[in-house]
């Protein structure tokens, strides 16, 4: 009896924990970027619209989708390589990496939460992209 007394409160906290683990899979914008990128992979533009800011002009989302539909039937993998987290939003840095690995793309991704769901604005992350490729000297 005094063993079960000793271990119990570190059980139930063990499953507790992996309880909160399980319920929060899926949320975040590590989820989003993995959705996100399965569905310009596939041409799912409808989902792609689902997982960017309800007010993204169609022409940023075409040019994002078909970047990241280019890496990848060139066999790039991506990694996320940091969030970095703003005022109201996040900076998500993604690496695209050559198959062979020789090369390393890094491009931006801004996030923010609608409706308590993380989204990608595209227009943001383009822009973002477009100031950091202008600047001399500038990377991620």
């Amino acid at each position: 009896m005094g063993i079960l007394r000793t271990w119990a409160p570190s059980v139930v906290l063990t499953i507790l924990v992996g309880l909160v683990f399980f319920v929060l899979r899926g949320f975040g914008p590590e989820s989003t970027l993995q959705k996100f990128h399965v569905a310009a992979a596939n041409g799912d533009f409808k989902t792609l619209q689902n997982l960017s800011t309800a007010d993204s002009p169609q022409r940023a989302l075409i040019k994002i989708q078909n970047q990241v539909l280019g890496f990848a039937q060139r066999g790039y993998r991506y990694e996320v390589r940091s969030i970095q987290p703003q005022k109201g939003y996040v900076i998500a840095v993604v690496n695209y990496v050559h198959p062979a690995g020789q090369a390393v793309i890094p491009m931006p991704f801004v996030l923010v939460k609608q409706s308590a769901q993380w989204v990608v604005n595209p227009q943001a992350s383009l822009s973002l992209l477009s100031q950091v490729s202008a600047a001399p000297g500038t990377s991620f």
